[in-house]
């Protein structure tokens, strides 16, 4: 597989859209960043620049393209950028390359150059030394297709799977639903299988559902717009599972590749307000269990004090009512909890009590 064959499948998979030098360094940045098996050793070394990733060799590429009769270079007086498109002779090449799994990430590619937040929420996970905690905030943002917010509703977005598991999304809600209907089909295993077993075994199941969702994507973006195509597609999964390895923490990307929580990292942020708390927990840590994990009580305090100050201090979107679970071990039993109004106050005003501590310090 040569890098060129990359380049080409990119500027055919936006078709007759205006692809700038810009998006195509994005696009070909985020491909090499996907991870997928059939990328060459030599892939593009990207550096940062005024722009975003930049790797001269691309355009060396895009020239000899050019010349091979694959792409046209168009660029007029109006604009101080050249825009790529694929000849006739380009895109039946093109469609001759097979790689796998790249449609599904060059429908990502093509909406992330687009530079498009993703949707307003927060979640929050802790690998606890007798459990896992997870939380979450309790703003619904809905809105039309490609448009704008029309409004925000309530609701608790952790779910109980049984004894064996807790899981949160964060994204689009269609896909999240699916992804955990897969979990839910697939929980009963868990307990059998190791951690890493079932990540890999999770990866598969909920690729398909993405490969699904990101080819639709990729029709529905020229007609529909990036942010409509953006927002129901990049969605990621937080899950606490109990397991024959123990209990684990482990969270999806959008590209549905796991990573478990460890020892030297704990806990996981996921969603717009990812900003506010990995710093805040990452500072909470550093004073109360800097080296070693924490205990489920002190778990539970740190969510919901990250929770609560990304509530009041974010721009929009993250509110209130937040909500938590635990799946905690008690001898050789694993419950799982979704917390009451009742105990979940009373998480808040101990951290009320921390935060006029300090303010009387």
């Amino acid at each position: 597989m040569d890098k060129k064959d990359i380049v080409l499948k990119v500027v055919s998979s936006f078709g007759e859209s205006d692809l700038s030098p810009v998006k195509l360094q994005k696009s070909l940045f985020l491909v090499g960043q996907s991870g997928l098996a059939d990328l060459p050793v030599d892939y593009y070394k990207f550096i940062a620049y005024d722009y975003g990733p930049f790797c001269k060799e691309v355009y060396d590429d895009i020239n000899a393209l050019e010349r091979q009769g694959f792409i046209l270079v168009s660029k007029t007086n109006q604009r101080s950028f050249p825009l790529y498109v694929t000849t006739e002779a380009g895109k039946d090449v093109a469609a001759s390359i097979n790689i796998l799994y790249i449609e599904s990430f060059l429908a990502i590619a093509l909406i992330a150059s687009f530079n498009i937040k993703s949707k307003m929420t927060i979640i929050v996970g802790i690998q606890c030394e007798d459990g896992i905690v997870l939380g979450a905030d309790g703003g619904a943002t809905l809105g039309s297709p490609g448009g704008g917010t029309t409004c925000m509703q309530p609701m608790s977005k952790i779910e109980a799977i049984g004894n064996t598991a807790l899981v949160a999304f964060s994204g689009s809600v269609g896909l999240g639903q699916l992804y955990i209907d897969s979990i839910v089909k697939t929980h009963n295993d868990f307990r059998t299988s190791d951690c890493a077993d079932i990540c890999r075994t999770l990866r598969g199941v909920l690729g398909k559902d993405f490969a699904a969702a990101a080819a639709n994507a990729k029709v529905g973006a020229p007609i529909l717009g990036a942010v409509a195509a953006q927002s129901s597609i990049l969605t990621t999964v937080l899950l606490a599972l109990n397991c024959k390895s123990g209990l684990h923490l482990v969270q999806f990307d959008p590209f549905c590749n796991p990573e478990m929580a460890s020892d030297k990292l704990p806990f996981v942020c996921m969603g717009s307000g990812q900003g506010i708390a990995d710093p805040f927990l990452a500072f909470l840590r550093r004073i109360f269990w800097n080296d070693h994990r924490p205990t489920l009580a002190n778990g539970i305090f740190a969510v919901t004090w990250a929770l609560e100050h990304a509530v009041k201090i974010a721009p929009g979107g993250i509110a209130p009512p937040i909500s938590l679970g635990i799946l905690k071990r008690d001898g050789n039993s694993v419950t799982t909890e979704i917390l009451n109004d009742d105990l979940i106050a009373e998480h808040k005003e101990n951290v009320s009590c921390a935060e006029d501590y300090i303010r009387t310090y």
